[in-house]
């Protein structure tokens, strides 16, 4: 199947680096959220109960235990569902397009759903088991793939 965008893989330590920074943009925009939901929450928190006289004396530690857990868990979710979904249905996230390399099967079709959650969930885990070899492969492999990559038939092309 054929491509509409130029099938020129990343390779070597320049398509290492354009990966690497394009993952470095998607977590902050991540943990950027994160960090601002449970600031929004303490300060929700804060004024409800400062004028009622009712913050304990250990309001932070409550905050961290009580709301970060959850606010925790339930951004592993959405980053989760952000890196499956951005993949599958633009084969690129915020960071991916920011830099100009997008993710494709290896004959240069579309992701899809079932690919990108391989890829992106299990694959990953993989890649980064033995000290993140599986990413560090992408340097040195011929195809320019990680183990990530392989394991779901997938390659990061450059877009422009």
């Amino acid at each position: 199947m054929a491509s509409r965008y130029v099938l020129e893989r990343v390779r070597g330590l320049r398509g290492f680096g354009l990966r690497a920074a394009a993952l470095l943009i998607d977590m902050a925009l991540v943990v950027g959220l994160d960090m601002l939901a449970g600031f929004v929450l303490a300060f929700v928190w804060l004024a409800a109960c400062a004028p009622a006289g009712a913050i304990p004396e250990d309001a932070l530690v409550w905050m961290d235990v009580c709301v970060g857990e959850k606010l925790d868990f339930f951004f592993a979710i959405l980053g989760g569902v952000y890196f499956v979904g951005c993949t599958a249905k633009w084969g690129q996230t915020a960071g991916k397009k920011a830099l100009g390399i997008r993710v494709v099967r290896e004959d240069g079709g579309s992701v899809g759903f079932g690919r990108a959650l391989l890829r992106e969930t299990l694959a990953r885990w993989a890649a980064g088991l033995i000290l993140g070899v599986g990413y560090l492969w992408a340097v040195w492999d011929v195809r320019g793939q990680g183990w990530h990559d392989k394991l779901a038939g997938t390659a990061v092309v450059r877009v422009r």
